[in-house]
């Protein structure tokens, strides 16, 4: 089961469910975090997105410990230029995020 659809709050347009790719960047280490595949809604007249709380949570604490573990290896940093994640989420459990 899908969110329902939704009316965007920029541009009243129609929000679609889609997955979208997030970047992640922080300043004192030159590595990106590139996740793909994450469920949000979508306004298909300006592009809006949005993702539930609960799943924005969940993507920081995931973050984080990539960030955390790369800098906890800094003399191997300079072999990383962006770290890929790549979501695959059970329709199941969309349905209650």
């Amino acid at each position: 089961m899908l969110p329902k659809q939704r009316r965007c709050p920029e541009c009243t347009g129609n929000m679609e469910y889609q997955l979208i790719n997030i970047s992640y960047q922080e300043k004192d280490i030159d590595v990106a975090i590139k996740i793909t595949g994450v469920p949000a809604l979508v306004c298909s007249k300006c592009n809006f997105q949005i993702i539930s709380i609960r799943l924005a949570k969940e993507l920081d604490v995931l973050v984080d410990a990539i960030f955390a573990s790369l800098k906890s290896q800094k003399s191997h940093l300079e072999i990383f230029h962006s770290v890929d994640v790549n979501m695959v989420f059970n329709q199941n459990v969309l349905a209650n995020m």
